[in-house]
């Protein structure tokens, strides 16, 4: 054995440069899972930040929906209780009132997804069907139902993405899986490594 100084063989040199170079490795490692876990923590909190903002506008718009339309409601009937009520007219007199509620409307289907809110899509456009039309107007107790439906609906819609917001979106809940899973093989790695060692 050839010694390298006072207290140091090539045996504990080469042994060492092992030791260094599997450190090396697995700090790189980690670095590189650091960055892959910061860059999906920030991408995943934009997400639920876009989808926190998501959820308290359909709730503003569906209720100002409702409550436009439950006005428009009510003062039909109150046409109808002061005598014979001419249909055109009073759609006249009301039309940015109707423009307003249409504006909402398709406000709101905008920001449903087709695929997952359909109850909630077919709701609005009976609403909608009814709001044009004199004889569903004038039933209140229909009226009174498709609204109850759309607040019971868009309550449900509303529970499922805060729930999806407390949860994390499913890529995050991936990541995190995966990366349990290679800090754990990491470790068993490791601690082998040093046993055999």
């Amino acid at each position: 054995m050839q010694a390298l100084g006072p207290f140091l063989n090539c045996e504990e040199v080469k042994l060492g440069d092992k030791y260094v170079a599997v450190a090396t490795i697995g700090a790189s490692l980690l670095a590189g899972l650091i960055s892959l876990v910061n860059l999906t923590v920030s991408k995943e909190h934009k997400i639920s930040e876009l989808r926190q903002t998501w959820i308290s506008e359909l709730r503003n718009d569906t209720s100002l929906l409702v409550a436009m339309c439950n006005n428009l409601s009510a003062r039909y009937m109150i046409q109808i209780n002061l005598g014979p009520i001419n249909y055109w007219q009073f759609f006249s007199e009301h039309m940015d009132l109707l423009q307003k509620i249409d504006e909402l409307h398709h406000r709101i289907k905008m920001h449903l997804n087709p695929h997952e809110h359909k109850k909630l899509i077919a709701l609005l456009e009976d609403i909608e069907s009814s709001i044009t039309d004199a004889q569903r107007l004038g039933d209140c107790g229909q009226m009174a139902y498709l609204f109850e439906e759309l607040n019971d609906n868009t309550q449900a819609v509303l529970k499922a993405e805060w729930e999806r917001v407390k949860t994390g979106e499913p890529g995050f809940n991936r990541l995190k899986k995966i990366g349990l899973t290679i800090t754990l093989i990491s470790i068993f790695g490791l601690f082998m490594f040093f046993s055999m060692a």
